[in-house]
């Protein structure tokens, strides 16, 4: 829950410092991009991980597969 806090605290300070520096169209076009990258983020591990850990016995041609 820290990790969490810090992360959020980090990125408001750095929309802050960025919104004072960039032009407001440059500032609209990173906050596009930043939502369109969040968004692909989500889907990133796909629960994979998980499922990996949990498997009682993997075989090559899986593990392979999942990478």
């Amino acid at each position: 829950m820290a990790a969490q806090v810090i992360k959020f605290m980090i990125a408001t300070a750095a929309a802050i410092v960025l919104a004072r520096l960039l032009t407001p169209q440059d500032f609209g076009l990173i906050g596009m991009v930043v939502i369109v990258t969040n968004f692909i983020g989500m889907f990133q591990y796909l629960g994979l991980s998980s499922a990996t850990v949990r498997w009682p016995e993997l075989n090559h041609q899986q593990v392979s597969t999942l990478f």
